[in-house]
């Protein structure tokens, strides 16, 4: 059973439980089945469809109920139910009561009553959906109803509530390619989920959920290797070291570019920002934080993925990254030439844990695998280890 399935990861993911696994699945609703975007993800009538509000615990129980009817059984639950930013940034003092719960009680009650509605089914599981902005999202005296609801549906990862039958999950997605359509064109460094790659990161998620391995997953497109363009390369090609760089401290300029480019992207005076403040608690979103990291790697002539600013959180910690980076790297001497040890037979080197990833990432860059095979490959390997 998929809550929400008529929005767009959860219509993904209907299709792919239906095409892989040869799944049932009937989605929960609050549109009637003639809505256009309900028609659509129905698949041609091979899901299932209850329309009922998942807000009101009434309503729950009875498309719990009514989804038992047309399943036969349930095996397991997905909660897709979303709230969306829909519309202008808007302070919190201006936001009504009504218009707050209508966002929000999406996820916080929504998510409760439906875990109170399933407490008693014998489940393989119960995996909600969420945004992974719920980590970082800095919108919350602009999109106060957005960021509470992403929140209230992101528990810290523990084991599943006392008493649950069942695994308990959740998925904190990054932001998918269909739910931006072609404006996924305009932001090339956010690193947008293809829908293949978002149904391997559900498959593998629920796997290790019910092996009880990890109750909380991030899906997201991994950040690009941070690189300076231009690198001198001519002397090492020729066979020619460079001679040694000269270290230089630029992290108070880098600080000051980073302000200066924050604060025309968020539209606010330099003076309002503090270095050390992080980049949530200053106003930065998925889009502003695209837009501004796209200038500074442009600006700066280096490859730099929106997701830094997950990893340096803050304008002092990334000016910090960005030195290191753009600083010379050290030289090594060169080793004197050696003869080659007589006839001695070398050892076959030691297989590391990571070299099946390692291989497995070379398949997939080469196009010789997808996601989903990758995924299922590391599956594999993890099920065998856990054998021995």
């Amino acid at each position: 059973m998929v809550v929400g399935g008529s929005g767009f990861v959860g219509r993904v993911v209907s299709r792919h439980l239906i095409d892989r696994f040869d799944a049932k699945v009937v989605c929960v609703g609050r549109r009637p089945q003639s809505d256009p975007a309900v028609r659509e993800a129905l698949y041609g009538d091979r899901v299932g469809y209850v329309q009922g509000d998942v807000t009101d615990p009434r309503q729950a129980r009875r498309a719990i109920t009514e989804a038992k009817g047309l399943l036969g059984e349930i095996h397991g639950v997905l909660f897709a139910g979303a709230t969306r930013i829909t519309g202008a940034p808007g302070a919190l003092a201006d936001l009504g009561e009504a218009e707050f719960r209508a966002h929000y009680e999406i996820k916080a009650a929504g998510a409760r009553n439906v875990y109170e509605a399933v407490a008693d089914e014998p489940l393989d599981f119960l995996c909600y959906f969420s945004s992974a902005q719920a980590f970082s999202f800095g919108g919350a005296g602009t999109h106060a109803a957005y960021a509470a609801g992403i929140t209230s549906a992101t528990p810290s990862p523990g084991p599943s509530p006392p008493g649950a039958a069942f695994p308990v999950g959740i998925v904190n997605w990054g932001a998918w390619r269909a739910s931006f359509g072609v404006a996924a064109r305009d932001y090339p460094t956010l690193g947008f989920l293809d829908d293949d790659e978002g149904a391997a990161c559900f498959d593998t998620a629920v796997r290790l959920l019910r092996a009880s391995r990890h109750r909380q997953v991030i899906g997201m497109r991994a950040p690009a290797p941070v690189t300076a363009r231009g690198a001198e390369r001519s002397g090492a090609a020729e066979g020619r070291r460079p001679s040694a760089p000269v270290a230089h401290d630029r992290r108070p300029e880098l600080r000051g570019l980073l302000v200066a480019r924050l604060a025309r992207t968020l539209r606010v005076p330099k003076e309002d920002l503090s270095p050390s403040t992080a980049f949530a608690d200053l106003g930065v979103d998925s889009i502003t934080g695209s837009t501004f990291v796209a200038a500074i790697a442009e600006e700066l002539g280096i490859e730099l993925n929106a997701a830094a600013l997950y990893e340096f959180s803050s304008v002092e910690r990334l000016a910090d990254h960005l030195n290191d980076l753009l600083a010379p790297a050290p030289q090594e001497p060169s080793a004197p030439h050696e003869p080659p040890a007589p006839s001695a037979r070398p050892e076959p080197p030691a297989t590391a844990p990571d070299d099946l990833i390692v291989k497995l990432e070379a398949r997939f860059a080469a196009g010789e695998l997808s996601a989903a095979e990758v995924l299922d490959l590391l599956d594999a390997e993890l099920a065998t280890r856990e054998q021995r």
